[in-house]
């Protein structure tokens, strides 16, 4: 009968153990960065979506950023695999370093132009939004100082035309 009890007893700790590794890893997850990510090498995991309001439609209202993302007649969206930004990691540096020079503003959101990185299961880690209305750019909801990494960033994955009407706007032309 002792044999059994310590069998037991040796099953119960190996499963209370595996349990508590495997909260561990998932909860350290949560935690990650997009710099986590760049660090580790590990953007395999992100996809990067971007969403966009072709120049040519007009609204009569703002659109707020939660019917830009719901609505399939505001804006088109492309999925970038998170393989593909491997060969951005220096530019990704950028935007992670311009997006603590923190600017003022009221942050009124008329969303043309917007992209997030999320994990493949979804979760945010990292957004940008450009705000049309007062030609803010907006990080993880803070608003911050131009600089012409974030806009580098959609120009290698947005198609031409969208890409020229950027830099006829004058947004992909800001000195770094």
């Amino acid at each position: 009968m002792n044999k059994w009890k310590r069998l037991v007893l040796c099953i119960f700790i190996l499963v209370f153990m595996t349990v508590f590794v495997v909260i561990a890893v998932k909860v350290g997850d949560m935690r990650m960065t997009l710099s986590d990510y760049i660090e580790r090498g590990k953007l395999c995991d992100l996809n990067l979506k971007i969403y966009y309001m072709h120049p040519n439609i007009l609204t009569l209202f703002p659109v707020p950023l939660e019917l830009y993302l719901n609505d399939i007649y505001f804006s088109f969206d492309i999925l970038v695999d998170g393989s593909e930004l491997e060969d951005h990691t220096d530019l990704l540096k950028r935007i992670i370093k311009a997006s603590y020079i923190v600017a003022e503003s009221d942050l009124r959101e008329q969303v043309r132009l917007y992209y997030v990185f999320e994990t493949k299961k979804g979760r945010k880690v990292f957004d940008v939004l450009f705000s049309s209305t007062d030609g803010k750019i907006i990080v993880n909801g803070v608003a911050v100082e131009q600089n012409y990494a974030f806009y580098e960033l959609m120009t290698h994955f947005l198609p031409a035309e969208l890409a020229e009407v950027v830099e006829g706007y004058g947004l992909a032309n800001l000195s770094e």
